[in-house]
């Protein structure tokens, strides 16, 4: 019946508003379950790195921050999009208010501009193009857009070349600020500082030992001492 009526009188703005906020609100809830999923792996992931780092095994090291890195980028993206989802979701409501004021719906540059955004995560392709065929029928587009693979392809480039920059960024991170930084990228002779804090309090618990034990032999030789005057003091 629907479509009937759509080929008859055209689409129904306010049924393409219904499907758009709904599309929304799904990918939303969607990024927000990824979102999630990746912190613990983010907190896993530096804790091997801190492990790697105290046992100077360079080559982990730097695989487990390689790894951190994409993770990091990979929340930064979908943080991004969500936000950007939640801006368009906003000028929607926008756009219906107009809608139930009898107000014509007026054609929307920056809708375009953070749908054509949301390219760059490939599981929200679908919902692209979802939502430009909707928000088509809406009046609130005026045309499909075209994919940004030519940004995406300049994004992996310069991904490549600042790689080995982030991944010595991030040992470096998990490096005390006493030791040597890792400007080279080289992992060497690292002793970490609670190796340092144990050494340092073993130390400290022998001295005290040994000042302990010596005062005890003091003691002992002065009461050595006393009763070998009594004796003296009875012998004559």
């Amino acid at each position: 019946m629907n479509y009937i009526k759509e080929y008859i009188y055209g689409p129904d703005p306010k049924e393409a508003f219904r499907k758009s906020k709904a599309i929304t609100r799904k990918n939303i809830r969607q990024l927000d379950r990824e979102i999630n999923s990746l912190s613990p792996l983010q907190k896993k992931t530096e804790s091997l790195i801190k492990k790697a780092i105290k046992s100077n095994d360079k080559k982990s090291a730097k695989v487990y921050a390689k790894e951190l890195i994409s993770m990091n980028k990979q929340k930064t993206r979908l943080t991004t999009s969500r936000a950007t989802l939640n801006s368009i979701s906003y000028q929607l409501d926008e756009q219906q208010q107009r809608l139930k004021l009898n107000k014509n719906i007026s054609q929307s540059t920056s809708i375009m501009k953070e749908i054509n955004s949301l390219v760059k995560l490939p599981q929200l392709s679908h919902t692209v193009q979802e939502l430009q065929k909707e928000l088509m029928k809406a009046g609130v587009l005026n045309e499909m857009m075209d994919d940004m693979t030519d940004t995406m392809e300049d994004d992996e480039l310069m991904q490549s070349e600042t790689e080995e920059d982030e991944i010595n960024d991030i040992l470096n991170s998990f490096v005390s600020d006493k030791i040597d930084k890792l400007d080279d990228g080289k992992i060497s002779d690292l002793i970490s500082e609670d190796q340092q804090r144990q050494a340092q309090q073993q130390q400290q618990q022998e001295q005290q030992q040994k000042e302990a034990q010596e005062e005890v032999e003091g003691e002992q030789d002065g009461v050595m001492d006393e009763m070998r005057e009594r004796l003296r003091a009875l012998q004559s």
